[in-house]
């Protein structure tokens, strides 16, 4: 692809048909070993592809600072300003952006933490001046209208990022964004490879293998199983030093339930040279456990034979599928002792899926699966059946939502009160894919409602004190109260219901409170 074939996806709009973008960056990606070229030749690119003013790359060094490692159009003006930027000091999008701080839900960050504005000084308009804080906003001074700030990263880490500026508005469109942030990952790869690589130069042939393993922690055995080399990853995950460990044997950093497994996996893996995954757990300095994803690659250096073994930490997978196990069980019991149950319609495969509550608030039992509709329309009296009808209808066309109460017939002749929820939920072109909602039980609130309806229809009937009051006394009291409080009508408040009747009258509002009668505690 050529600049005039940018030029022409700028002008029709339509940046994602050009299937060669990739293959152009990886093709720069793959051809230096290294840093400067590879940062040149990537910036070049990215001002054809966009016909920006203004391109840098940035990354992000040992000390926290993210100097401009190559850029072209900035005045050295500006580069001699923003070069020197420290994530530890200063404030501004490019921090933000680099310590992974942006927030998807501002219209100005991407789903993967890309900012881009094209109108800065429309924007900065809307803003206070206690809005801005502390930020620098030095490429709006600079006369910058449209910005744009891709990360450089790799899974978890951010190298770096991409800087695009141009003094006019509507440069940087999210469909270019988006394109940058794919080949900011391209580049990502690249650096990774190149500082690798710079490292390997320095360092002994067998280490070549070692740096080549990434972020994870990798371990040298020779023939005997004894530890020759470790890298920096293995030292900060068992917290011990490198020399440390050297003199240590594999038993010591194993948990002792895992060592004749680990043994085994060893002579096997020498014995077949077969690669496979297992896990692991290992000790640190402190004995704290630690699980670890362990794999074998053989090394031969010299003619000597050598093992090295890569270990990922997966502690927090682990811990997280344990927490949403738990999560689950107590979701279950939460749902079971609220008697609350989640229900899911898929409306392409016309699938009704119920969680384990619905099946018992309905009596069904759940190897039978959810009802057909012609099942589930024998729990109700025709007219629910038709209003629940309605009720999907619209939520399907319109997306329309409901909160509503029904009654359902069981099997067994009982007859249960309901509360429900129904929502719609749409794929990402907008169309309507599913219908989920809960069902509660409420059929003893519902008891409970009507009992206090009654009792509140007839005052002098109900077994707990009732009082009418006005300011100057009692003007109705029933007989439960009469015996309680030793009152009658027309008597003065209860003392101990003075401040509570006094607090209402003023603050003109329903409040509560709990007094103690007879070793007993009303409300």
């Amino acid at each position: 692809m050529t600049s005039k074939d940018y030029e022409k996806g700028q002008n029709d709009n339509s940046f994602k048909n050009f299937i060669n973008i990739p293959y152009i960056f990886l093709k720069i990606a793959n051809r230096y070993t290294e840093m400067n070229p590879l940062l040149d030749e990537f910036i070049l690119e990215i001002k054809k592809l966009t016909k920006c003013d203004s391109v840098g790359i940035r990354l992000l060094d040992t000390e926290g600072n993210i100097p401009y490692e190559a850029y072209q159009g900035f005045s050295e003006e500006f580069y001699q300003s923003e070069s020197p930027l420290s994530i530890k000091s200063d404030k501004c999008m490019c921090i933000n952006v680099i310590k992974g701080d942006a927030d998807p839900e501002q219209p100005f960050y991407t789903n993967r933490g890309s900012f881009f504005m094209n109108t800065t000084t429309k924007f900065l308009a809307t803003v206070s001046e206690e809005e801005k804080g502390e930020t620098r906003n030095v490429c709006n001074l600079s006369g910058y209208e449209s910005v744009a700030l891709v990360a450089i990263s790799l899974k978890d880490r951010i190298f770096g990022l991409i800087h695009l500026a141009d003094h006019h508005e509507n440069m940087v469109p999210l469909e270019i964004v988006e394109i940058l942030e794919n080949v900011a990952m391209q580049l990502a790869t690249a650096i990774q490879r190149v500082w690798i690589q710079q490292e390997l130069k320095d360092s002994e042939e067998r280490f070549r293998q070692l740096f080549n393993t990434g972020f994870d922690a990798v371990i040298i055995l020779n023939e005997d199983k004894k530890i020759i080399d470790v890298n920096e990853t293995t030292s900060k995950l068992l917290n011990y030093d490198k020399e440390e460990i050297l003199n240590l044997s594999l038993k010591d950093i194993i948990h002792e339930k895992d060592r004749t497994k680990m043994d085994e996996i060893i002579d096997n893996f020498k014995k077949n040279h077969l690669d496979f995954k297992s896990e692991t757990t290992f000790l640190t300095n402190e004995r704290k456990s630690i699980i670890m994803e362990a794999g074998f690659t053989p090394l031969k250096i010299k003619n000597r034979n050598f093992i090295v073994g890569s270990f990922r930490d997966i502690t927090e997978c682990k811990e997280s599928e344990k927490a949403l196990m738990e999560s689950e069980r107590r979701l279950k019991e939460a749902q079971a002792l609220g008697k609350i149950g989640y229900w899911e319609f898929d409306i392409t495969n016309q699938h009704i899926t119920w969680s384990d509550q619905v099946f018992e608030i309905y009596n069904r039992d759940p190897s039978l699966g959810p009802p057909s509709v012609d099942e589930e329309a024998n729990y109700y009296t025709p007219n629910t059946n038709e209003r629940l009808k309605e009720y999907a209808r619209r939520a399907i066309e319109f997306g329309e939502q409901f909160d509503y109460d029904f009654q359902v017939n069981l099997p067994s002749g009982m007859v249960v009160q309901l509360a429900s929820l129904m929502r719609s939920i749409k794929n990402k072109s907008g169309q309507i894919i599913k219908l989920v909602g809960t069902v509660q039980d409420i059929t003893e609130r519902k008891e409970k409602e009507k009992e206090i309806f009654d009792l509140a229809q007839f005052p002098s009937e109900d077994p707990y004190p009732i009082l009418r009051v006005n300011r100057k006394g009692v003007i109705y009291i029933n007989d439960a109260g009469q015996k309680l409080l030793n009152v009658v009508e027309s008597d003065q408040i209860p003392e101990i219901l003075q401040e509570s009747v006094k607090n209402t009258f003023e603050s003109n509002q329903i409040s509560g409170s709990e007094v103690e009668l007879d070793n007993r505690v009303y409300s």
